[in-house]
């Protein structure tokens, strides 16, 4: 990252003489964008190791402002508990984002036996919970077994869904 924005600096710095020399109207070098006030972004790939507590959006709107351009996209959603790789495409990079969002994913994951929470994740306020005494590794292993490989994935009962391009709490949700 620290390469893309030496690199984006030193074209700034070239552009920046390049607009104060420019003829105005159609005369001006044909590369300046005016909406990026000079600007060449070029098109990337950005790896982030997202932290927890950031969502995807934060982290891209954090690029979005160090970069200095609007054009930014993800290849995939972390939750703000997850941590990993974010993979971010700035201006023509957006176009490759769309091979590497079907590309296969690990996750590995911290299991609390016992515990059933609101939010059905490790942040939701405990409802129950239950000794896991009795329960053995080889149980674990085979129910871990069932979400390895190709699964389909269903939501939290109190995930959004977008109806008609709005927001909406999904039916049956606690919330």
């Amino acid at each position: 990252m620290a390469d893309l924005l030496a690199e984006a600096k030193r074209r700034d710095a070239e552009l920046e003489k390049i607009a104060k020399n420019a003829e105005p109207a159609g005369d001006a070098d044909p590369y300046i964008k005016p909406k990026t006030l000079g600007r060449v972004m070029p098109s990337a790939l950005v790896l982030i190791d997202k932290q927890q507590g950031w969502t995807s959006h934060d982290v891209v709107a954090k690029l979005r402002g160090i970069l200095g351009t609007r054009k930014i996209g993800h290849a995939g959603t972390l939750d703000p508990m997850a941590t990993g790789l974010l993979v971010l495409g700035v201006e023509g990079g957006t176009k490759l984002l769309q091979f590497i969002s079907g590309s296969d994913k690990q996750y590995i994951a911290t299991i609390r036996l016992g515990a059933s929470t609101q939010t059905d994740d490790a942040e939701g306020e405990i409802l129950s919970s239950t000794s896991a005494v009795g329960v053995s590794a080889e149980q674990i292993d085979a129910e871990i077994a069932k979400l390895t490989g190709e699964i389909t994935q269903v939501p939290s009962s109190v995930s959004a869904i977008k109806v008609r391009w709005q927001a909406r709490i999904r039916p049956g949700s606690r919330r």
